[in-house]
């Protein structure tokens, strides 16, 4: 019985490791947009209405999947993403404002894919997985601004880089350049000549706040979260 219990249990090994070395690791690099914004408005206070939008960064990756079966692999990446918000104001003194706050952050996902034939050159795949992230650097841009409603006077654009609060100072916060998040997507692959053709789409959401407040911050938000979905495209080859 013990005999037949080993047998057994090499021959699962065997069969799993033949699965997996029957299937081709692949390395990859994708490319395109994050259309990014944030669970609330951090330019928001009490004298002023904003009107919250999406902006859109960049988003570019490369990426190892790892197959365990023939449909099921694991596939870590790095990636470089902007997220941010973008804000539309007018001020107490009718200056008509448009704001970006953008954050550059390297991240590393590491997701769980399932691959679903379509075609013979094609497949579709969906993925979920965790991602840690550190934010590198962050500025405010300013856009289309202008001065008065009757006879307006244009302002010039600007781009401020913003120093990190990393202890609690005069505005009573820090920032948090550590990001924790959550992904998940579907793909496209479609077999190529040179390897694959790869495009995919994914939500991002982070998990802890963007910064933290010493005292209560009313009347601005308590939390601010990055929230984002990202559109790319890209190449794998085998190895």
């Amino acid at each position: 019985m013990k005999k037949l219990i080993k047998v057994t249990c090499l021959f699962i090994v065997l069969v799993l490791a033949n699965q997996v070395y029957a299937q081709t690791s692949k390395l990859g690099v994708r490319a395109g947009v994050n259309v990014a914004t944030m669970s609330e408005n951090p330019f928001e206070y009490a004298s002023t209405e904003m009107e919250k939008d999406y902006t859109v960064g960049a988003n570019v990756a490369l990426f190892l999947n790892l197959p365990v079966t023939h449909t099921f692999s694991i596939q870590p990446e790095l990636q470089w993403i902007q997220k941010g918000i973008q804000s539309e104001m007018t001020s107490a003194d009718d200056m008509e404002v448009k704001m970006v706050y953008r954050t550059n952050y390297f991240e590393i996902p590491v997701l769980a894919r399932v691959d679903i034939a379509a075609a013979e050159v094609v497949s579709f795949n969906v993925f979920l997985g965790p991602s840690i992230g550190y934010a590198t650097t962050k500025k405010y841009i300013g856009k289309n601004a202008k001065l008065g409603t009757e006879d307006p006077i244009e302002k010039g654009d600007f781009k401020e880089n913003v120093e990190w609060d990393d202890e609690y100072g005069a505005n009573g916060t820090v920032d948090n350049r550590w990001d924790f998040s959550a992904v998940a997507g579907v793909g496209l692959t479609i077999d190529a000549i040179f390897g694959d053709f790869v495009i995919d789409a994914r939500y991002n959401m982070d998990f802890n706040d963007a910064v933290t407040y010493e005292k209560d911050p009313s009347p601005y938000p308590d939390k601010f979260t990055n929230r984002g979905i990202s559109v790319t495209a890209g190449v794998a080859f085998p190895f």
